[in-house]
């Protein structure tokens, strides 16, 4: 709509964060204090090791950013910068700031994106951290959440240039 695409080029985001955030929040809710450190979650037994992969945006080039609930084992060090202070919301947030849909997360200091910004599967990212810091422990599951898939609609021909890339993503 007209409204969507002023706030594209306001804000270079289709949709505004809130409603995305309230979402998390409820669904999580019953799982974990989504406010809480993620580290913090560690100390409960029943819980696992998660990692979400965001991209920091902040410095060049572009790296990936892992966001722990654990702590690196002793003696060991990940490739990847990341850090296990931050909270459930927060890493959630950042690692689903999709260009073009939502505005990029700031927090502390620093500017994340979607994972995808650098790395076609971020998820990899995650499952090499994981192999790599604990090795002979399988993996015992992986959520990989995209974007979605909008609807399919047939469009018509005409030559690109101009302002195509906008009817192109603006629609």
């Amino acid at each position: 709509s007209g409204t969507e695409m002023g706030r594209v080029i306001l804000t270079g985001a289709k949709y505004e964060a809130g409603p995305l955030e309230g979402g998390l929040r409820d669904a999580f809710r019953e799982a974990f204090d989504t406010e809480a450190c993620m580290v913090d979650s560690s100390l409960d037994p029943r819980s696992c090791r998660t990692a979400a992969v965001a991209a920091l945006v902040s410095i060049r080039p572009l790296v990936p950013y892992v966001f722990r609930s654990y702590q690196l084992p002793p003696g060991s060090k990940s490739y990847f910068q990341g850090s296990a202070s931050f909270q459930w919301i927060e890493a959630m947030r950042a690692s689903s700031a999709a260009p073009y849909f939502f505005e990029e997360f700031c927090c502390r200091g620093l500017r994340f994106q979607d994972g995808a910004i650098v790395a076609n599967n971020p998820t990899v990212i995650a499952v090499h951290e994981a192999q790599s810091l604990f090795p002979g422990r399988p993996l015992e599951l992986v959520v990989s959440v995209g974007t979605g898939k909008g609807p399919e609609e047939r469009r018509e021909v005409r030559r690109s240039g101009g302002w195509g890339l906008i009817d192109t993503f603006g629609e």
